[in-house]
């Protein structure tokens, strides 16, 4: 009960300790503002993830998955992960776009496929920002 009212939390609470212990020095070696960005997105997530889940799992405990404040605190841990999420897909295309100097994305949805290409300066901000869209053939 009470905050290990969903289980599952204390396996995948190990289990992330663990693949945190084997990231480490991979972590560690990228760089700093990529490991920043890194470190920032997966504690996002994870204090939603495991933190909130488990605030959560205390509200459904006592007062059941009915609530209000169960729905907010669910509605919290969801919004957090998927934050989490966009900033960890942020940091690695910031990281791409600094590796390569450039940065294209390509969406294809149907018949449409859209193209967006920035060219970065050596500053790291992009100078121009190029997107076409056309329909497939």
């Amino acid at each position: 009960g009470g905050p290990l009212h969903f289980p599952w939390v204390v396996p995948y609470g190990i289990a992330t300790l663990v693949l945190a212990l084997a990231y480490a020095k991979f972590v560690w070696e990228l760089p700093k503002d990529t490991r920043a960005r890194f470190v920032t997105a997966g504690v996002i997530f994870l204090t939603a993830a495991l933190g909130i889940e488990m605030l959560g799992a205390r509200g459904a405990d006592l007062y059941d998955t009915t609530t209000v404040t169960y729905c907010l605190l669910y509605s919290l841990e969801e919004v957090l992960e998927m934050l989490g999420i966009i900033l960890f897909i942020y940091a690695l295309l910031s990281h791409l776009a600094q590796e390569t100097g450039r940065l294209s994305v390509v969406l294809e949805l149907g018949q449409c496929r859209v193209l967006a290409y920035c060219q970065l300066s050596r500053h790291h901000s992009c100078d121009r920002l190029t997107v076409l869209a056309h329909k497939a053939s």
